[in-house]
């Protein structure tokens, strides 16, 4: 709830070991790491549109183009 992880530390693991870092990021509408938004971190950020979260569209999500 607007409290990122540790995510240099995360991604230095990552970059050691090739890996890939996808963060579920359900709660992170606004959220800022370091001057940015925490969403432009790692490989691939997910955010949720589900009818209990932060900002919702009733049981779905927008057509991105």
């Amino acid at each position: 709830m607007g409290r990122p992880c540790d995510v240099e530390a995360i991604q230095k693991i990552a970059d050691i070991y090739n890996l890939k870092v996808i963060y579920d990021a359900a709660h992170a509408f606004g959220v800022q790491c370091d001057g940015g938004s925490v969403l432009n971190r790692g490989d691939l950020s997910v955010l949720s549109f589900h009818a209990t979260k932060v900002f919702n569209t009733f049981e779905g999500a927008p057509l991105l183009p």
